[in-house]
Protein backbone atom coordinates (compact mmCIF):
# COMPACT_ATOMS: atom_id res chain seq x y z
CA UNK A 1 0.00 0.00 0.00
CA UNK A 2 1.40 3.62 -0.91
CA UNK A 3 1.28 6.50 0.59
CA UNK A 4 -1.49 7.61 -2.06
CA UNK A 5 -3.93 5.13 -1.12
CA UNK A 6 -7.47 5.95 -0.09
CA UNK A 7 -8.17 5.31 3.70
CA UNK A 8 -11.32 5.38 5.22
CA UNK A 9 -11.76 5.00 9.15
CA UNK A 10 -15.09 4.04 10.78
CA UNK A 11 -15.63 5.48 13.81
CA UNK A 12 -13.74 8.61 13.38
CA UNK A 13 -15.28 10.63 16.61
CA UNK A 14 -14.41 7.77 18.93
CA UNK A 15 -11.95 7.23 21.34
CA UNK A 16 -9.61 5.61 19.07
CA UNK A 17 -10.59 7.67 15.81
CA UNK A 18 -10.14 11.47 17.59
CA UNK A 19 -6.94 9.90 18.46
CA UNK A 20 -5.77 8.40 15.15
CA UNK A 21 -6.78 11.73 13.25
CA UNK A 22 -3.29 13.69 15.54
CA UNK A 23 -1.59 10.74 13.33
CA UNK A 24 -3.27 10.85 10.15
CA UNK A 25 -5.56 13.72 9.50
CA UNK A 26 -5.01 12.66 5.90
CA UNK A 27 -7.16 9.84 5.89
CA UNK A 28 -10.88 10.04 5.34
CA UNK A 29 -13.43 10.49 8.63
CA UNK A 30 -16.71 9.64 7.70
CA UNK A 31 -19.18 10.94 10.45
CA UNK A 32 -22.28 8.19 10.75
CA UNK A 33 -24.36 10.33 8.53
CA UNK A 34 -22.26 10.22 6.05
CA UNK A 35 -21.24 6.36 5.99
CA UNK A 36 -23.59 4.04 8.56
CA UNK A 37 -22.30 0.88 8.79
CA UNK A 38 -26.08 -0.15 9.36
CA UNK A 39 -26.87 1.23 5.97
CA UNK A 40 -25.35 -0.85 3.05
CA UNK A 41 -26.59 1.31 0.09
CA UNK A 42 -25.34 4.64 1.70
CA UNK A 43 -22.12 2.93 2.29
CA UNK A 44 -21.82 1.83 -1.55
CA UNK A 45 -23.16 4.70 -2.40
CA UNK A 46 -19.81 6.39 -0.42
CA UNK A 47 -17.15 4.52 -1.55
CA UNK A 48 -18.58 4.49 -5.57
CA UNK A 49 -18.52 8.46 -4.99
CA UNK A 50 -15.14 8.72 -2.80
CA UNK A 51 -12.97 5.54 -3.65
CA UNK A 52 -11.40 3.61 -1.20
CA UNK A 53 -8.48 1.12 -1.07
CA UNK A 54 -8.54 0.23 2.93
CA UNK A 55 -11.31 0.49 5.37
CA UNK A 56 -10.15 0.48 9.06
CA UNK A 57 -13.11 -0.23 10.96
CA UNK A 58 -13.18 1.35 14.44
CA UNK A 59 -17.12 2.12 14.88
CA UNK A 60 -18.60 0.01 17.43
CA UNK A 61 -21.60 0.06 19.97
CA UNK A 62 -18.91 -0.09 22.69
CA UNK A 63 -20.43 0.80 26.43
CA UNK A 64 -21.01 -3.02 28.13
CA UNK A 65 -23.67 -1.57 30.54
CA UNK A 66 -26.00 -0.17 27.85
CA UNK A 67 -25.75 -2.94 25.67
CA UNK A 68 -26.32 -5.19 28.24
CA UNK A 69 -29.92 -2.36 28.03
CA UNK A 70 -30.17 -2.76 24.65
CA UNK A 71 -28.58 -5.67 22.93
CA UNK A 72 -30.32 -4.81 19.54
CA UNK A 73 -28.36 -1.57 19.35
CA UNK A 74 -25.18 -3.67 19.29
CA UNK A 75 -26.32 -6.45 16.89
CA UNK A 76 -27.40 -4.10 14.53
CA UNK A 77 -24.19 -1.96 14.83
CA UNK A 78 -21.22 -4.64 15.83
CA UNK A 79 -22.74 -7.44 14.03
CA UNK A 80 -24.86 -6.78 11.15
CA UNK A 81 -23.01 -3.34 10.54
CA UNK A 82 -19.73 -4.81 10.71
CA UNK A 83 -21.27 -7.73 7.85
CA UNK A 84 -22.08 -5.01 6.10
CA UNK A 85 -18.22 -3.41 5.99
CA UNK A 86 -17.27 -6.76 5.28
CA UNK A 87 -19.33 -7.02 2.04
CA UNK A 88 -18.75 -3.77 1.01
CA UNK A 89 -14.96 -4.59 1.04
CA UNK A 90 -15.60 -7.68 -0.58
CA UNK A 91 -17.59 -6.20 -3.66
CA UNK A 92 -14.71 -3.32 -4.02
CA UNK A 93 -11.79 -5.21 -3.15
CA UNK A 94 -10.94 -2.96 -0.47
CA UNK A 95 -8.49 -4.05 2.60
CA UNK A 96 -10.05 -4.48 5.63
CA UNK A 97 -8.73 -3.90 9.34
CA UNK A 98 -11.09 -4.86 12.37
CA UNK A 99 -10.54 -3.30 15.25
CA UNK A 100 -12.02 -6.06 18.03
CA UNK A 101 -11.17 -6.08 21.93
CA UNK A 102 -9.90 -8.63 23.69
CA UNK A 103 -12.94 -8.55 25.66
CA UNK A 104 -13.60 -11.96 23.57
CA UNK A 105 -10.95 -13.72 25.87
CA UNK A 106 -12.21 -15.20 29.90
CA UNK A 107 -10.48 -11.91 30.89
CA UNK A 108 -9.15 -14.29 33.95
CA UNK A 109 -5.44 -13.82 33.60
CA UNK A 110 -4.24 -11.17 30.72
CA UNK A 111 -1.86 -11.15 28.21
CA UNK A 112 -3.64 -13.36 25.54
CA UNK A 113 -1.99 -14.72 22.63
CA UNK A 114 -4.29 -14.95 19.41
CA UNK A 115 -4.73 -18.87 19.39
CA UNK A 116 -6.10 -18.34 22.84
CA UNK A 117 -9.64 -19.61 23.14
CA UNK A 118 -12.56 -17.13 23.51
CA UNK A 119 -14.72 -16.77 26.07
CA UNK A 120 -17.06 -13.86 25.50
CA UNK A 121 -18.29 -12.85 29.23
CA UNK A 122 -20.65 -10.13 28.81
CA UNK A 123 -23.06 -9.74 25.49
CA UNK A 124 -20.52 -6.28 24.07
CA UNK A 125 -18.05 -9.07 23.97
CA UNK A 126 -20.54 -11.59 21.99
CA UNK A 127 -21.17 -8.62 19.68
CA UNK A 128 -17.60 -8.42 19.08
CA UNK A 129 -16.57 -11.71 18.44
CA UNK A 130 -20.30 -11.93 15.79
CA UNK A 131 -18.54 -9.13 14.18
CA UNK A 132 -14.92 -11.09 14.14
CA UNK A 133 -16.85 -14.20 12.52
CA UNK A 134 -17.80 -11.59 9.51
CA UNK A 135 -14.64 -10.41 9.06
CA UNK A 136 -13.03 -14.20 9.14
CA UNK A 137 -14.94 -14.10 6.22
CA UNK A 138 -12.91 -12.32 3.64
CA UNK A 139 -9.14 -13.10 2.96
CA UNK A 140 -8.03 -9.48 2.75
CA UNK A 141 -8.49 -8.88 6.48
CA UNK A 142 -6.68 -8.18 9.79
CA UNK A 143 -8.62 -8.15 12.90
CA UNK A 144 -6.82 -6.34 16.08
CA UNK A 145 -7.93 -7.36 19.81
CA UNK A 146 -7.04 -4.41 21.54
CA UNK A 147 -8.54 -2.40 24.75
CA UNK A 148 -7.90 0.82 24.68
CA UNK A 149 -8.87 3.53 27.16
CA UNK A 150 -8.78 7.65 27.76
CA UNK A 151 -5.34 8.92 28.64
CA UNK A 152 -6.41 9.09 32.52
CA UNK A 153 -8.63 5.76 33.73
CA UNK A 154 -11.59 8.05 34.75
CA UNK A 155 -12.44 5.28 37.92
CA UNK A 156 -10.15 5.13 40.74
CA UNK A 157 -11.93 1.92 41.76
CA UNK A 158 -13.23 -0.71 38.99
CA UNK A 159 -12.40 -4.20 39.15
CA UNK A 160 -10.96 -6.62 41.29
CA UNK A 161 -11.76 -9.33 39.10
CA UNK A 162 -10.41 -8.74 35.57
CA UNK A 163 -7.51 -8.63 33.50
CA UNK A 164 -6.90 -6.79 30.26
CA UNK A 165 -4.13 -5.43 28.67
CA UNK A 166 -5.65 -2.10 28.39
CA UNK A 167 -3.25 1.01 26.97
CA UNK A 168 -4.14 4.48 26.77
CA UNK A 169 -5.04 5.22 23.48
CA UNK A 170 -2.95 8.51 23.34
CA UNK A 171 -0.97 9.67 19.84
CA UNK A 172 1.83 10.72 22.04
CA UNK A 173 2.24 7.53 24.31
Amino acid sequence: MSDKSKILFTGGSGLLGSEFRKIRPDIDYPSSNQFDVTDYEQMKKYVQLRGCDLIIHAAAFTSPPLIEKNPLKALEVNIVGTSNVVKLCMEFNILLIYISTDYVFKGDKGNYKEADPVYPVNKYAWSKLGGECAVRMYDKSLIIRTTFGPNVFPYPKAFVDQWTSRENVSAGS
